[in-house]
């Protein structure tokens, strides 16, 4: 409900005034039922009302004094109504039509000013509404002057009204100058504490910036944003085990924030990155004991639920890290992170038609997003439809001829089309924009090494890619192993081929890539070199009408079937079996019932 500031300063003026005993001055009524209307005003509308009402006593006559009254009245009813704009306009949930909303309470403000043209809050209102997207700059710059002038001996306001100073300013210096001016004018100036800091953290001056954000949240303790802030700067800084003595301190005082307990896990996650097998599960289950913990105090925790899902998806709980992923898209149905997160988890169960949707969504509200036309190209490819794949590169080259992740991944589809020539023109330019790239080395590698056309095939070139994407991946990856060794065996060096081969499938723990792998060793035991040309289309044809063929078979026994459900073969065997019934009868005494 609005209550006017000057409510009962008003009313106080309006008990003791003499000309409200005096009935000769026309406009009277109309200046008693403002202040009525004034003192019980609950919307907008009651505020124009009040202000409505003052001019119409204006106009029919007061005394001098009431004048007076009538024009502070009036003036404070166009202040509320602007006032109560900026709330809406710059609270947490801006509402939609705010620009709208800006126009109205500017008209108020204009008239405000012109009756009273000192009038500090009216000043600031201008500037602050001007700062927004589309606002008059010029406007805002004349008032903000002013407020500044009018505030000299009003800290708080002159606080204020520097940091709307600083908003406008066109460069980092200026706007600190503001900014310094309005801490030192104000030391517990919330806002310009926290304005400062962000200014520093934007300046690349962290340490700065924290001085302010500890200063924060020291005025404001129960508030968790200055801590985050903080643990967020020491994260950039690659400070993290500072940032988590950060938040063990500041969880010892409140131990059930699910935001520091979310946060808290989100790095215990980022810091089990590239760590020993040990010192990895300790940290992931620190990591999800804190999720948890999140969860439990607030189930709607959304980095805690996302936190929970990139653990499970880690672990294989794929059943959990989708029902956590889920609970978060339930949240925000349209979370970037929430629907990439799920395409990944999906397309880790070789779901991939339920990522493609959701790849889709995301590169369909991000047109300009390459990276979301490059995942969803790359599980197009994965689900056996290289041509829609390389269309979707196609269109990213268009866009930028150097983007190697693009011609990799064509590389890739024409690889799973079998056309190692247009394969083996992509990998080569990619390597050229990324030649450190260890999928390019291994994928350019293997197509030079085993592809079955001897125009395409270089084994001196492969061993020498081969070899540096190993060494690039520190010889740990099983793939790449199975690469190289393809690669000895083209020139020739079997004895290697196998030691490489065998050093992969000590590696690997995927028994699809063990069953291949498996396959070229026997080949290299049997000092052949391997020759790989798939076609996908083709073997997707191929399951296809081998599928129709079953069908049709089963078909066509089923309208063998008679009315009684026998097959032709059926039939048979009955008929035998009768006869073998009746030859049983004519044994023993002959008698036609086998009595």
């Amino acid at each position: 409900m609005l209550r006017s500031r000057f409510a009962s300063l008003l009313l106080l003026g309006f008990l003791v005034c003499p000309w409200l005993q005096a009935q000769d001055f026309p406009g009277a009524p109309e200046l008693e039922q403002a202040f009525d209307k004034k003192l019980n005003a609950t919307t907008l509308r009651d505020l124009d009302s009040v202000a409505d009402l003052c001019q119409s006593a204006l106009d029919k006559g007061l005394s001098e004094e009431g004048k007076t009254q009538a024009k502070e009245l009036q003036v404070s009813a166009w202040l509320e109504y602007a006032e109560q704009i900026e709330k809406a306009i710059f609270g947490p949930e801006r509402n939609i039509r705010w620009k709208i909303y800006r126009r109205e309470a500017m008209q108020r403000l204009e008239k405000a000013i012109e009756a009273k043209p000192d009038s500090l809050a009216a000043h600031l209102l201008i500037a602050r509404l001007n700062v927004l997207e589309g606002g008059d700059r010029a406007a805002a710059m004349k008032s903000v002057e002013k407020a500044i002038e009018l505030a000299a001996s009003d800290n708080d306001k002159l606080a204020r009204a520097l940091m709307v100073r600083a908003a406008l300013a066109e460069s980092a210096e200026a706007r600190l100058n503001d900014l310094n001016q309005a801490v030192k004018v104000a030391p517990e100036n919330l806002e310009a504490i926290r304005m400062r800091g962000m200014l520093f953290l934007q300046s690349q001056q962290p340490d700065k910036a924290m001085e302010d954000f500890k200063r924060w949240a020291e005025l404001e303790p129960e508030n968790a944003d200055p801590l985050l802030l903080t643990v967020q700067v020491l994260s950039e800084l690659d400070r993290v085990d500072e940032a988590i003595s950060v938040l063990n301190e500041a969880l010892g005082k409140q131990p059930e924030n699910s935001r520091l307990l979310s946060l808290r896990a989100r790095l215990y996650l980022d810091q089990s990155r590239g760590k020993p097998e040990a010192e990895t599960k300790e940290l992931l289950d620190k990591a999800v004991a804190d999720a948890d913990a999140a969860l439990k105090a607030d189930g709607q925790d959304i980095e805690a639920l996302i936190v929970r899902a990139s653990i499970r998806s880690d672990r294989n709980e794929a059943a959990g890290a989708l029902e956590d992923i889920n609970k978060v898209l339930e949240v925000q149905p349209n979370l970037i992170r929430g629907l990439w997160i799920r395409s990944l988890i999906q397309a880790s169960q070789k779901n991939y038609d339920e990522a493609i949707k959701d790849v889709q969504l995301l590169a369909d509200n991000s047109p300009e997003n390459p990276t979301f036309k490059l995942q969803l190209a790359a599980l197009l490819n994965a689900s056996k439809q290289p041509r829609k794949a390389i269309e979707m590169y196609d269109q990213l080259l268009r866009v930028d001829p150097e983007n190697a992740a693009a011609l990799r991944g064509r590389g890739d589809a024409y690889l799973s089309l079998g056309e190692h020539k247009n394969a083996l023109k992509d990998y080569t330019e990619a390597l050229s924009f990324d030649p450190e790239d260890d999928g390019i080395l291994n994928n350019l590698a293997w197509v030079l090494a085993t592809s079955p056309a001897d125009d395409v095939r270089d084994g001196k070139r492969a061993l020498e890619l081969a070899t540096k994407a190993c060494e690039v991946t520190k010889f740990s990856q099983p793939h790449i192993l199975s690469t190289l060794a393809s690669a000895y065996a083209e020139v020739g060096d079997f004895e290697n081929a196998i030691k490489y081969c065998k050093d992969g499938l000590a590696k690997s723990d995927d028994p699809e890539q063990q069953e291949s792998m498996n396959k070229e060793l026997k080949s290299y035991e049997e000092k052949k070199p391997w020759r790989e040309q798939e076609n996908v289309e083709e073997e997707e044809k191929k399951k296809k009408a081998d599928g129709d063929d079953a069908k049709e078979e089963k078909a066509a026994e089923s309208e063998k079937k008679d009315g009684d459900g026998q097959t032709e073969a059926d039939k048979e065997k009955s008929a035998e079996d009768k006869d073998e019934d009746k030859d049983d009868d004519k044994d023993g005494d002959g008698g036609g019932d086998g009595r």
